[in-house]
């Protein structure tokens, strides 16, 4: 990735599922949508300016558990030929097991490439609109909402099941709400993710992570064991912060 920017307006990009040989694997049927999504990344680059782009999804399906759903959008844009920008620019998070691993996770893989090069705007391009609500709730949680653009390419009527994938989410916002976890740290959260993996350990996958962010993962930490509080919000905001974003003095 270049290094030379002044600073960085960084783009993560969301992964569905894996893509190989034309044959996306994915727990929805909803390929059709997932595709276009690869391919429109080109156009929020254009239209926004972005001067990076983060593939996020980490190894999700048993069809293809050699291959992440973030090395999935190198795949989908060969075939489509619908590169955003050159490839140095684009980094790959094949860690993220759900949204709130899509920010930070995605937004850490970006910082590395970045070496010390600030960010400043810090988007989030999903597949559905209606995740709209759960990618602001992250970005003020981890402090960074005044800087942050969400962008939905798809309409819950495009969906194959959208009513039912729209009354999902809105449960489990409501749950996310009503826990005060939007990052997602709760046991339930932590099976889901267990299941999701298809990777070869998981309990190990973030080690290399924690030891190049230990500010951060020390109070994420604290807050999955104690809970959400003032205290540790501040803290964890600090640490995010100072270690990942790096913003203009």
């Amino acid at each position: 990735m270049h290094k030379d920017s002044i600073f960085s307006d960084a783009l993560i990009v969301c992964g569905q599922g894996t893509y190989k040989n034309g044959n996306y694997y994915t727990e929805y049927p909803d390929r059709d949508v997932y595709l276009k999504h690869a391919i429109k990344v080109a156009q929020i680059v254009e239209e926004f300016k972005y001067t990076h782009v983060v593939c996020s999804g980490g190894f999700t399906q048993k069809s293809t558990l050699e291959l992440s759903e973030a090395e999935s959008f190198y795949a989908m844009w060969d075939d489509m030929d619908s590169w955003p920008m050159d490839r140095d620019k684009i980094s790959l998070d094949k860690l993220s097991l759900d949204s709130a691993e899509n920010v930070y996770l995605g937004l850490m893989a970006a910082r590395i490439g970045l070496e010390n090069v600030p960010i400043r705007r810090i988007s989030v391009f999903a597949a559905w609109k209606f995740k709209k609500a759960r990618f602001n709730s992250i970005a003020k949680e981890l402090g960074i909402i005044d800087r942050f653009y969400f962008h939905g390419l798809a309409w819950i009527n495009e969906a194959d099941a959208g009513e039912r994938a729209l009354q999902g989410e809105n449960a489990q916002m409501k749950k996310i709400i009503d826990a005060n976890d939007y990052l997602l740290l709760s046991d339930e959260w932590e099976q889901k993710r267990q299941s999701r993996y298809q990777g070869p350990d998981y309990d190990n996958r973030l080690n290399e992570r924690r030891k190049q962010f230990p500010k951060f993962f020390k109070v994420l930490d604290d807050i999955r064991r104690q809970g959400m509080q003032d205290e540790l919000k501040d803290r964890l905001q600090e640490a995010f912060r100072d270690e990942v974003i790096k913003p203009f003095a």
